[in-house]
């Protein structure tokens, strides 16, 4: 009897610990939207957050605020940096008309996650997971005085409430990967904001992703934060496949490199100068990949394709050349290069075409990248576009 109540209490156990295991797994709460940024990371929205778009008043407002003389002056003055944003996560209702009532409530409060992505070798991963004590010490000095240094700076501009908290630099592990953690209290217009940043270095790259809170807030935000950054996915090298029959594409000169599956494409040697293609992919079904490439001479650090008026430009540009059977024109990212992605259908000779279109400004070049595919084919794989688009890198 001793020995059938021993086995039916680990029985208990083992199912207790399987079911919290199942709990723990459970991935997405409910009206969590999911949102991947291609070679960069995946991750869930919480139902009280959105993307700010572009084109909404706040991204506007907000920009405009970058662009001032004053804000010029106080980076010049305070030792800041204003780093581009990959993607701002907000109170929900910010992207309305500022008049509305959804504008006006998501506007009471203050909640941010703020992604930014850039290629960086400051450390390697094995740096951070070997730091000794005394090392994280010194960068936790460093950082601390620097971010203290910035407050006072911007408390001679501008009047702030509250005091600045600095919580040691620590090191965590999430996604796989050890991050610094840099978190702090500082003042606010009204009360002081909480901020934390985790920073990952990887593969050549930096991630930070940094969410922030005022504090009379902290219940509406702080526990939907902590399980956002639990719910994060970040892409490393080793998670991609291995090329296997995959062909492989680099070029020095166009910065660029990709692969693509062999068995299905044959490469395109000879390529027409005059029409600036300098690479293409035909397949026996009809499909086509070109890659084309215009040397703009000037420099193109501070163009971005996402601008209203370049993409008005190239909606026109579309509909003058595909007689209006443009279907969408979306601002997408590829890896850290901001891209309009539009699509068309045209019908030629007989045959319907779906008409996938890249573009983007990288290293003084302007690039398109165009997917011509026969209908029945794209229907039955869509997955020819995004798979090579995912594996797309532009060093």
């Amino acid at each position: 009897m001793i020995k059938k109540g021993f086995d039916n209490l680990l029985l208990v156990v083992f199912l207790l610990a399987v079911t919290t295991n199942k709990l723990q797994a459970q991935s997405t709460p409910s009206g969590w939207e999911t949102y991947s940024i291609h070679g960069v990371c995946s991750f869930a929205i919480p139902n009280t957050m959105e993307v700010r778009l572009e084109n909404s008043f706040q991204s506007r407002f907000v920009k405009s605020v970058h662009q001032s003389s004053f804000y010029e002056m106080l980076c010049n003055e305070c030792d800041l940096f204003l780093e581009e944003a990959k993607l701002v996560l907000q109170p929900k209702g910010l992207n309305e008309d500022p008049f509305s009532d959804d504008y006006r409530n998501a506007n009471n409060s203050y909640g941010r996650i703020i992604i930014n992505f850039s290629y960086d070798d400051f450390l390697l991963q094995e740096d951070v997971r070997e730091l000794a004590p005394s090392e994280l010490t010194v960068l936790d000095t460093l950082w601390r005085n620097r971010m203290k240094e910035r407050l006072e700076c911007m408390d001679k501009y501008a009047s702030f409430k509250g005091s600045f908290t600095w919580y040691p630099l620590r090191i965590e592990n999430l996604c796989g990967l050890s991050a610094l953690v840099e978190e702090y209290n500082r003042p606010g217009t009204d009360i002081e904001t909480h901020v934390r940043c985790h920073i990952f270095f990887y593969d050549g790259k930096c991630l930070k992703v940094t969410t922030s809170y005022n504090l009379k807030h902290e219940e509406k935000y702080k526990d939907d934060f902590k399980t956002f950054m639990q719910l994060l996915k970040i892409e490393t090298e080793e998670d991609r496949p291995s090329l296997g029959s995959k062909g492989l594409f680099k070029s020095d000169e166009y910065h660029i490199s990709f692969a693509y599956d062999s068995k299905r494409f044959s490469e395109v040697k000879k390529q027409n100068n005059s029409s600036h293609c300098f690479f293409k992919l035909e397949s026996s079904d009809g499909a086509t990949i070109l890659l084309s490439a215009w040397d703009l001479e000037d420099s193109t650090d501070d163009f971005s394709i996402h601008e209203d008026e370049v993409v008005e430009e190239m909606k026109q540009r579309d509909k003058t050349t595909l007689k209006n059977i443009v279907k969408s024109c979306d601002k997408v990212s590829i890896g850290h290069i901001k891209a309009l992605k539009s699509m068309a259908i045209n019908n030629v000779y007989g045959t319907k075409y779906v008409y996938t279109t890249y573009r983007l400004f990288y290293k003084n070049r302007f690039y398109t990248i165009d997917f011509h595919i026969p209908e029945s084919i794209y229907n039955k794989d869509k997955s020819i576009v995004d798979e090579l688009i995912k594996g797309l890198k532009f060093n």
